[in-house]
């Protein structure tokens, strides 16, 4: 009997040893896991990504992140949250912004509504605001959408009226959101990734939103453009002394051969992101050698023909009334048939000139249709035709024309459509 009491004295006593082991591993805190990483955050388990929606409130620092709350792969995308008083340690909080109703919650910004503009405040409390991009994965569609927090991010509740922005694309998603002090509103910058191009919005209250203008394609367009920001920086230090930043990441072919990110440097006037001469003039140095037939710098488009009235009577000063900025033109002054928008038509003819050099080089930019080209004709015989890539940046082009050296030319810059892109930009011809 006594030794029956002993074994069994024994399995309770291992018994016990086995399960406090069981419960001090499962204590061990999982931020000392061997692999885990240390100074970056990191949820306890599944997939994240994009950081989203991060602010600063009440000595808090306010991290969301793309993160799939069911496995460790991309889908469900959903915003998880996390809050530090230091940007190293991390607290984790409940799921923010969870899919629901078919609709995953892409990337986006998040603002303090100190003034409540949005309205979303009754007991003055400060709304926080969410602005991020609804996918829905039944069409393909992507909106940009808003949900608010009144109790300092702990728990959100989505707008009834979303979506607040709605184009109907696929294309169309990380909204960057922020105050514009001198009109005492908010823009925001969004991406329409196939396109290269970032639009931006304004509104009063972050419900209802207004298209003030696109920019773009420019600069490394052959990866999506995506998660695109606007800010402005001091030069040198100095604060009466700012400049506009806009960054757009790339979703491939970096320098790198990745992900990436790229940033203009200009001017926001409020509805307009416009480049820096110096960023427009990126080919502004090393030319090649060669005699000049036309810069369109002056007050008329001297002996070139004119006809229709597309071009106007000189040359353009850059970017013209309800057109997108354009940029990479050289000096002041350029061809640009956006004269009373892409209703206009018309074309322009050089003097005739003896063909002296191996190439022709030139800017163009504009629409991609051969309606709207740049053509190089001998004998009444095309025998160069270049178009624009619908962007309003200037790209460098040239026409190997050494097999018909000593012949005489004419070069004609045309625009014979009326549709979209029906312009065609043109500058520095020699």
């Amino acid at each position: 009997m006594a030794h029956k009491w002993i074994l069994l004295i024994c399995i309770l006593f291992l018994s016990a040893s086995i399960s406090c082991k069981e419960s001090q591993s499962a204590d061990k805190p999982v931020f000392s896991e061997k692999f885990r990483p240390q100074i970056h955050y990191t949820p306890k388990k599944n997939w994240m990504n994009d950081p989203n929606g991060m602010f600063f409130l009440n000595g808090k620092f306010h991290l969301f992140y793309q993160y799939n709350p069911f496995g460790d792969r991309w889908g469900h995308m959903s915003w998880g949250h996390a809050v530090s008083k230091d940007l190293v340690h991390w607290q984790h909080l409940p799921l923010a912004l969870p899919e629901e109703n078919g609709v995953m919650i892409f990337s986006g910004s998040a603002v303090v509504d100190y003034k409540n503009t949005s309205d979303f405040s009754k007991n003055g409390e400060i709304p926080i605001v969410a602005i991020y991009t609804g996918y829905r994965e039944s069409d393909g569609l992507q909106f940009q959408c808003i949900a608010y927090s009144l109790d300092e991010g702990l728990t959100w509740k989505k707008y009834v009226g979303n979506p607040v922005i709605d184009t109907g694309s696929k294309n169309f998603r990380d909204p960057k959101v922020f105050w514009y002090e001198p009109e005492q509103k908010w823009v925001m910058v969004v991406a329409l990734s196939v396109d290269r191009k970032v639009q931006f919005y304004q509104s009063k209250n972050l419900k209802h939103w207004q298209l003030l203008s696109e920019f773009g394609p420019a600069g490394a367009v052959k990866g999506i453009w995506e998660c695109p920001d606007l800010f402005q920086l001091p030069v040198d230090d100095n604060p009466e002394i700012t400049k506009w930043v806009l960054t757009v990441n790339l979703g491939s072919h970096s320098i790198s051969g990745g992900s990436g990110a790229q940033y203009f440097i200009g001017h926001f006037d409020g509805r307009r992101f416009i480049p820096d001469q110096s960023l427009k003039n990126k080919f502004n140095y090393d030319l090649p050698d060669g005699k000049l037939i036309a810069d369109f710098e002056g007050n008329s488009y001297g002996e070139w023909h004119l006809s229709g009235d597309a071009f106007g009577k000189v040359p353009a000063k850059g970017t013209l009334n309800n057109q997108n900025p354009v940029f990479g033109f050289l000096g002041k002054g350029l061809v640009n048939s956006f004269n009373h928008g892409d209703a206009t038509t018309g074309k322009l003819i050089s003097p005739p000139f003896r063909i002296d050099r191996d190439y022709i080089n030139f800017l163009v930019g504009g629409g991609s249709s051969g309606s709207t080209a740049v053509r190089l004709k001998v004998s009444d015989k095309i025998l160069f035709s270049t178009s624009g890539q619908n962007s309003e940046m200037l790209e460098w082009q040239s026409w190997n024309v050494s097999p018909y050296k000593g012949k005489m030319a004419t070069i004609e810059i045309i625009d014979s459509t009326r549709g979209g892109w029906g312009h065609i930009l043109v500058d520095h011809i020699f």
